[in-house]
């Protein structure tokens, strides 16, 4: 958060983590489910979650969190963080692959 943003502000972006934090584990749990029998299913149904939680939780932070500040079109606003979200989506996917494969 930039110093100097209004206390309405932080309880904007407060209640989108929780509301995001509680949909995207409801996000996975379903993808999860609906990928029985799948190979590496926790790893498959992460990567899934991650590139659809990112779509709809970049829309619900640029639209509802952030919207004291100048307003992007959605792509043009995505595509500026995509490097950000692609680095962290690599990142969690690795993990989720090499969690997995150690816990057997």
């Amino acid at each position: 958060m930039i110093i100097g943003t209004s206390w309405h502000c932080l309880v904007r972006y407060l209640l989108a983590g929780g509301f995001v934090f509680t949909a995207g584990h409801g996000q996975y749990r379903l993808i999860y489910l609906l990928l029985a029998g799948a190979p590496s299913r926790a790893s498959l149904a992460w990567a899934l979650h991650f590139v659809l939680g990112t779509l709809w939780t970049h829309a619900l932070h640029q639209g509802f969190a952030f919207r004291h500040g100048p307003r992007q079109p959605y792509w043009n606003s995505l595509a500026r963080t995509s490097s950000a979200y692609l680095v962290l989506g690599a990142m969690s996917t690795t993990m989720m692959l090499v969690l997995c494969n150690l816990g057997g």
